[in-house]
């Protein structure tokens, strides 16, 4: 049983580790997790992602300077992924 445990634990580390890398190396993902409201993240795809591939690169987010939101917002939860 402890064994059982242990594992879980190793592999639960393990996943984590892997999201937070892949974060690192490609962005953050323009998705509802990140982005709830769908006119931010329709927004967000519009504006900040040029290379249009569904991540926000550090690169893309430094250099977007307007965001235009053309329907109402009910959850500006992702803009902390914009600074």
């Amino acid at each position: 049983m402890k064994k059982a445990i242990s594992l879980l634990t190793m592999l639960s580390m393990l996943g984590s580790v892997l999201v937070l890398s892949s974060c690192a190396l490609f962005g953050v993902r323009v998705d509802n997790y990140h982005f709830p409201d769908q006119a931010l993240r329709n927004a967000v795809s519009s504006y900040i992602d040029k290379d249009n591939n569904g991540f926000l690169s550090k690169a893309e987010v430094e250099e977007g300077k307007l965001l235009i939101v053309n329907s109402p917002c009910s959850d500006l939860s992702g803009v902390k992924y914009l600074t």
